[in-house]
């Protein structure tokens, strides 16, 4: 099928990744949730995702809460379609655009999308029988307005999870991003300084 071509297309894909797009592909739901870490290569992943709806003839929109993730999504999963979800819905709203049937909406930085917000673009992809991909890290800076909304996704429906972190090849570096991540910098500064990687 179309989605094992892709993978055969795109060898460097890990298990994770893999998966994730199998899943994204396969999935019929409504709403699909990626959880990644930076550096697990979520955008590589969500590429040959867009590669399969491609080759489906699946139109694929990619949205983001701010302008610089929004290019960040076109570049690096080749995305063509890009725009701000305020953006995507004001356009919608004065009818400047209207989302393909059965379009696939991938929201990049799901965890910084205001609830509302996230309910609007939802009610929109919904009326053309779409489908939303949120991606995000549920554990980043969760957005300012009424947010929390990709992590109560995650919990209600499952998630495809990135745990591979490739941006890091040395482990203690990536041991040390999970700490900060967590929330724990004095751990993590003292892991890299036993590693000797910070000078006193």
């Amino acid at each position: 099928g179309i989605v094992d071509q892709v993978l055969a297309a795109n060898p460097t894909l890990d298990a994770d990744q893999r998966a994730m797009v199998r899943t994204l592909a396969s999935s019929g739901a409504g709403v699909d949730v990626v959880v990644g870490k930076a550096g697990t290569g979520k955008s590589t992943a969500l590429g040959a995702y867009r590669q399969a709806l491609d080759a489906a003839g699946i139109p694929v929109v990619g949205v983001a809460p701010s302008a610089t993730a929004a290019h960040q999504l076109a570049m690096s999963a080749g995305i063509t379609d890009t725009a701000t979800v305020d953006r995507l819905l004001v356009e919608l709203d004065h009818r400047r655009r209207t989302l393909p049937r059965g379009a696939v909406v991938i929201l990049d930085e799901a965890a910084m999308c205001p609830t509302r917000t996230r309910l609007a673009l939802q009610r929109a992809v919904d009326a053309v029988d779409g489908k939303i991909v949120d991606v995000g890290d549920h554990r980043q800076i969760p957005s300012v307005d009424v947010g929390g909304g990709h992590y109560a996704l995650a919990q209600r429906l499952g998630a495809s999870v990135l745990g591979t972190n490739h941006r890091f090849r040395d482990p203690v570096y990536r041991d040390a991003a999970e700490l900060l991540r967590d929330h724990q910098p004095a751990a993590a500064v003292e892991m890299l300084r036993v590693q000797g990687a910070v000078s006193d």
